[in-house]
């Protein structure tokens, strides 16, 4: 999953880079991105939501998830990336 976020958010960014600012290209990039985003927030909700159930059915402790990896925030969520992220190696 972390893999095909970034490749999505790349694929858009370069879609903006490389075009005319303005350009038909370069909008509707900015427009499906930020559907991307508005869909990918949703899903991580969806996540955030199971895992609190879980975490209430099961114990009177949450459960805390760590990570190393970057992070990168999207439409105010943040999620874990691979170091194999091209945003992040770039």
């Amino acid at each position: 999953m972390e893999e095909v976020c970034c490749d999505v958010v790349r694929m858009y960014a370069n879609a903006q880079r490389y075009n005319p600012p303005g350009s038909p290209i370069a909008t509707d990039a900015r427009k499906l991105l930020g559907i991307f985003e508005s869909i990918l927030a949703y899903l991580f909700a969806l996540n955030d939501a199971a895992r609190d159930a879980h975490n209430d059915a099961t114990s009177t402790t949450p459960t805390m998830i760590t990570t190393t990896t970057p992070t990168h925030h999207v439409s105010g969520v943040a999620w874990s990336c691979s170091a194999r992220c091209s945003l992040c190696s770039s």
